[in-house]
């Protein structure tokens, strides 16, 4: 009878030590504490999970953007902090050169299966959560995640190293996501059925906006010299400012285009080869408040 009691009392003890390691991962996830009232929220992917941060400006702002993550989540995020904002609040819908040929985002990430709810992740997995809550477990002993979080604090990328970067975006935007080159404005079927479905969804987040009385605004981040030389003016044309001329006449919405500003062309400026570092955010956030709200 004692060794069942030790039993049911050690699974008991184990049950709630999961639980309170998960909670105590969760509270270091932004989102999944959102405060309300909010002037301005952002959504995109690695550019604008770098490149947005509200802390210095008199704004409550809350970066939501992820690593990575395209416009079919940026929709199910916005449903769910969209109310979030105040009335005549602002949504920054941040497009870089080749989201609109973006895939499905990947949806077994820590950060979801923190901030939503199961029926808001896609194919949630019962297997994936139980990972994530095990590895917050050992989180305690092995820092795991708090190493992954600062791997990049303080480093200052070299010119050689930021090069490489660039090198390594090409390989990934020629390889990964299909397009023939960068060179050139050359487009597949595959890539313009893409294009079409993400335009459909920039759509989506456009009226979820004007439903709510938001004010949508399209933010192109900048990237330094190192990348746009590798990225044709046609390929940039063709995929990034054609779609969103599209969108223009279909929709009454503001577009800031800070990747033609050549204030920001400037190397030092990033981390690799088109993410900001702690100067360049800087930079950046004052351009964008004096832009929108000044």
């Amino acid at each position: 009878m004692f060794g069942i009691s030790l039993v049911f009392l050690t699974i008991i003890i184990i049950i709630l030590y999961l639980g309170i390691c998960w909670r105590n991962q969760c509270k270091l996830n932004h989102m999944c504490f959102p405060a309300n009232d909010l002037d301005v929220i952002n959504l995109g992917s690695t550019y604008a999970f770098y490149d947005f941060n509200y802390n210095n400006f008199p704004l409550k702002g809350m970066n939501l953007a992820n690593i990575p993550q395209y416009f079919d989540y940026d929709v199910i995020i916005l449903k769910k902090y969209i109310k979030r904002l105040k009335k005549m609040g602002k949504v920054m819908i941040v497009i870089p050169i080749f989201d609109f040929i973006g895939k499905q985002t990947p949806t077994n990430k820590k950060v979801y299966y923190e901030a939503l709810h199961p029926w808001e992740i896609r194919g949630f997995s019962m297997n994936n959560m139980l990972k994530f809550i095990f590895r917050a477990a050992k989180e305690p002993f092995t820092h795991q995640y708090n190493k992954e979080k600062n791997k990049w604090k303080g480093h200052v990328a070299s010119l050689e190293e930021k090069e490489k970067h660039a090198k390594g975006r090409v390989a990934d935007w020629e390889g990964n996501l299909g397009i023939p080159s960068v060179k050139s404005g050359m487009i597949t079927e595959e890539l313009g059925q893409r294009i079409a479905i993400n335009m459909r969804r920039v759509h989506e987040l456009i009226e979820l906006c004007h439903q709510n009385s938001i004010e949508p605004i399209i933010i192109i981040p900048p990237v330094s010299a190192i990348t746009k030389q590798y990225v044709s003016e046609e390929c940039r044309q063709r995929f990034l400012y054609t779609p969103i001329e599209e969108i223009k006449n279909n929709f009454k919405i503001r577009v800031f285009d800070y990747m033609q500003n050549k204030e920001f062309e400037d190397v030092s400026l990033y981390l690799n080869s088109d993410c900001l570092n702690q100067k360049g955010v800087n930079l950046f956030m004052k351009k964008i408040y004096e832009d929108i709200w000044c």
